[in-house]
């Protein structure tokens, strides 16, 4: 079994994509289109069958209603008795909660090579609206916010969402080795001031689905005492890492405290 990847050209050729609102229930029209790269070569007088999938990478939770066409759109033999196939072409959800093209392929031949199989899709997928949301809670001696407009914390508070790796670190003491990569930033949708604390509400709408992701909040413009220091935690221990999948996509009270400390 085979994957394409329509964002890598030595995969797919010529990926093209129209995406339309319907105007129904989160409902969208896709034509979806591409020129698949198997560059598949065997040497036998036996059928000999293969299975290739091609991540579309078009968000959808749900499919109402598609068509799929395959065309076989280069092929080669030498010369020997051949046969060229394509048995079966289904459209389904990976993982991330995007679309999939599974084809079913079969060759024979002394030799024979399926080069490319070009495909079309048109599908009425449904998309629900998944978020993260959350807050962050700050003191107002380090930072008061002008209003409770969100654009008074734009430019002080980033809401971020990664995507993890954690790795060994090795070596004699051991411990992980954590990477993230941004992939999304967070809205402000509402901030609050109370007598010594302000609250920024946030959100993160449509997130990755099926890889290890992490929230993280970045801070400017705070103003800190001689000596001090200032952290951003999660209210609950591990609450900012977490794996959405299609059918629990969403994830709310992933709250963040701004803490502060004086080494002594």
């Amino acid at each position: 079994m085979s994957d394409f990847d329509v964002n890598d050209p030595s995969r797919v050729a010529s990926p093209l994509v129209i995406d339309t609102d319907l105007g129904i229930g989160g409902r969208r029209l896709i034509v979806a289109s591409g020129i698949a790269r198997p560059e598949w070569e065997i040497d036998t007088d036996e059928i000999t069958r293969g299975r290739d999938t091609v991540h579309l990478h078009i968000p959808a939770d749900r499919v109402e209603q598609a068509t799929v066409h395959i065309g076989l759109a280069s092929i080669a033999n030498d010369d020997s008795e051949y046969a060229f196939a394509v048995d079966e072409a289904s459209l389904s959800i990976d993982p991330a909660g995007e679309l999939a093209l599974t084809v079913n392929t079969a060759v024979m031949g002394e030799t024979s090579s399926l080069n490319r199989f070009s495909y079309q899709v048109v599908a009425v997928v449904a998309r629900d609206v998944a978020e993260i949301s959350g807050r962050i809670t700050w003191p107002t001696r380090l930072f008061t916010p002008a209003s409770t407009h969100p654009f008074a914390v734009a430019d002080n508070v980033a809401v971020a969402l990664n995507t993890r790796d954690v790795r060994p670190a090795g070596g004699p003491f051991g411990g992980e080795i954590e990477t993230l990569v941004p992939i999304a930033a967070g809205e402000i949708t509402a901030v609050s001031i109370a007598d010594s604390t302000a609250t920024a509400r946030y959100r993160i709408v449509n997130p990755k689905k099926g890889v290890p992701l992490r929230v993280t909040v970045g801070l400017t413009g705070f103003r800190l005492a001689a000596g001090e220091n200032m952290s951003v935690s999660a209210d609950t221990p591990g609450s900012d890492i977490f794996t959405l999948a299609v059918g629990d996509a969403s994830r709310a009270g992933v709250d963040f405290s701004v803490k502060t400390w004086v080494l002594r």
